[in-house]
């Protein structure tokens, strides 16, 4: 081996010049062993300066097998957060809103259910206030709106039968008595007419009437709401609506029955409600067709000119129904009188 005296690179004992610096060495004389060594003594550790023509790689150091190579420390998982769920207020009517419910404990009597009870009552005055909206309801609860408002309107007309046939009594008793002072001279042995009164049987064949109006109310709007191509539209969904639509007719209703069994002048804002309450009645089926979504290749304005049309024609025969039977119901009553 050759060391450089400028670098101090090793080169090969037959090189001529030195491969780091390009130092040429001299001639080639036989060095000792001894010289050599002491030599490499006395030369510092040269720092390694590549070649720009060979480089030399370096090789990796050994690591002793006794020793295991040094594992990586892991922290300890930490547990993942689950998201909480976010609620927001409900602001659309689509979805339905939910009255609370109880639910029924194990073991408990099952004579009452005051969770069920205290939800339709909710439900009854939240439709008052919002009729327009959605609720969860039960199938039944539709039907108690409907035929209390039914039975309001009946009472209504019992009244203004009850105070014409009244009316009518007293006409007729002061006719008899004047007819009496210019014959006799004195209305004391005029006749009297007693007052026939009105049967409850009227009551309850007003309620049925038109509780049957209002169901076939809501049958012409389920059926305008198939014909526009609603296959998701149901009956319940309809009836359910209807009676929510019908809440506020019911502060109407009572309001004219007031009026009615008070007499006298509010007989007139008696007949005003009613005939408000029943003007609104005949304008639900437009309004709920109306709301529907037209699945026909029809235009949608001809389609509910067509239902309206038919739902027209439909009440014609129900009115025509009543009033054939109202009129045989008071030639049977003549008769039965002569």
């Amino acid at each position: 081996m050759k060391i450089c005296e400028q670098c101090g690179l090793q080169n090969p004992t037959e090189a001529k010049f030195c491969r780091g610096c390009g130092h040429p060495f001299p001639a080639n004389e036989p060095v000792s062993e001894e010289t050599l060594l002491s030599e490499r003594a006395s030369v510092p550790a040269p720092s390694a300066v590549p070649t720009p023509s060979t480089p030399q790689p370096q090789a990796a150091a050994p690591q002793p097998a006794s020793q295991p190579a040094p594992q990586p420390v892991y922290a300890a998982p930490q547990p993942a957060a689950v998201p909480q769920p976010q609620y927001q207020a409900q602001q659309q009517p689509t979805q339905p809103i939910a009255m609370p419910q109880q639910p029924p404990v194990q073991g408990a009597p099952a004579v009452a259910q005051p969770g069920a009870a205290n939800a339709f009552f909710v439900w009854l005055w939240e439709s008052f206030k919002h009729p327009s909206k959605r609720y969860a309801t039960q199938a039944w609860w539709a039907i108690i709106p409907l035929v209390f408002n039914a039975f309001l309107m009946a009472l209504t007309v019992y009244m203004w039968e009850s105070k014409a046939v009244s009316a009518a009594t007293n006409v007729g008793n002061g006719i008899l008595g004047g007819l009496s002072r210019d014959f006799t001279g004195s209305s004391s042995y005029a006749p009297q007419i007693a007052s026939p009164g009105v049967s409850i049987s009227e009551l309850f064949k007003f309620w049925v009437i038109f509780a049957a109006l209002l169901y076939i109310i809501v049958l012409i709007c389920f059926m305008g709401r198939k014909m526009l191509g609603e296959a998701q539209t149901t009956f319940s969904t309809i009836h359910v609506e209807l009676a929510q639509k019908t809440m506020p007719m019911v502060a109407l209703n009572l309001v004219a029955f007031l009026c009615a069994l008070i007499g006298s002048g509010m007989l007139f804002l008696s007949s005003l409600l009613f005939m408000i309450g029943l003007t609104f009645i005949m304008a639900i089926p437009g309004a709920i067709v109306a709301q529907g979504v037209n699945a026909r290749k029809l235009d949608k304005t001809w389609m509910w000119i067509f239902i309206m049309m038919l739902g027209g024609l439909i009440l014609f025969v129900f009115f025509m129904i009543i009033a054939v039977a109202g009129v045989a119901s008071a030639v049977s009553t003549v008769q039965s009188l002569l």
